[in-house]
């Protein structure tokens, strides 16, 4: 994660995309609690999720169900 790595968040938003990202897995892990040990299991990122016929990437992917 950009944050653990750089112990900031400067610098992330010109990759706005990802910034985004980043800060939607904090709240998952900080503010909702999804323990840590979940990322790569029941959390994914850029997962390939089939829409209709085609394939796409979610970018995050939760098998939690709640």
């Amino acid at each position: 994660m950009w944050y653990e790595a750089h112990n900031t968040y400067e610098g992330a938003e010109q990759d706005i995309e990802e910034f985004v990202r980043q800060w939607a897995l904090k709240q998952l892990l900080d503010k909702y609690n999804y323990p840590r040990e979940w990322l790569g299991e029941k959390l994914q990122i850029e997962e390939p999720v089939k829409i209709g016929s085609s394939e796409k990437e979610a970018d995050i992917w939760s098998y939690v169900k709640i």
